[in-house]
């Protein structure tokens, strides 16, 4: 489980000004899809959610723990 951005972005070296940017401004064009990909891998977060916004948020893996 993510313990929230500060964690999430130290975990990656994130800037996490940016993420806190693209929260509030999200047509700025400093998104990174290496940060998709840390959900997907490291948390069970659904690509296919992700990128469609169809189905679970989570696998189905992490959904049962």
């Amino acid at each position: 489980m993510i313990g929230g951005k500060k964690t999430f972005t130290d975990r990656y070296g994130i800037n996490r000004w940016n993420l806190n940017t693209l929260q509030k401004e999200p047509q700025r064009d400093i998104f990174q899809a290496a940060w998709l990909a840390y959900l997907v891998r490291d948390y069970g977060v659904s690509a296919h959610w992700l990128l469609t916004g169809e189905g679970q948020p989570l696998t189905e893996d992490q959904a049962a723990r």
